[in-house]
């Protein structure tokens, strides 16, 4: 019993560093990542009532991972929560409401920044030619 709880620590910690890592992709590159499409109910895209039980752990288990590496009023929460607000027009957004939608960004199986840093190019390159 003690065997698979080490290991689930193992694997929770390489999640936590993971969100880090991501947490600190996205503070820099925020605009890339349409944080005003992530609201509680979804969206055209998005359904968060229509996941798969699995894709529900895996968000789940990344909320828990970016709350851990990005702790509330932290320097890596109090960057990205301007960053965020700002590109909403907003004065400020919740530490919860920003938790949840930076998890769903992060929330992906691979785990690769590599995979984050296309994103943002794809991103990049859509806007540069207009298309939003």
């Amino acid at each position: 019993m003690m065997h698979i709880k080490n290991q689930l620590l193992e694997h929770f910690d390489d999640v936590v560093d993971y969100a880090g890592k991501g947490v600190d992709f996205l503070i820099k590159n925020h605009d890339s990542f349409g944080y005003g499409e992530f609201g509680d109910h979804g969206n055209s895209c998005y359904k968060p009532y229509r996941d798969s039980v699995r894709q529900l752990c895996i968000t789940n288990e990344m909320i828990g991972a970016v709350r851990q590496a990005m702790p509330k009023f932290s320097d890596r929460h109090i960057k990205l929560s301007l960053a965020v607000a700002s590109d909403l027009s907003l004065k400020w957004v919740s530490y919860d409401w920003l938790c949840k939608a930076t998890a769903r960004i992060l929330a992906d199986e691979s785990r690769n920044i590599e995979d984050l840093e296309c994103m943002a190019n794809v991103s990049r390159k859509m806007r540069n030619l207009g298309h939003f």
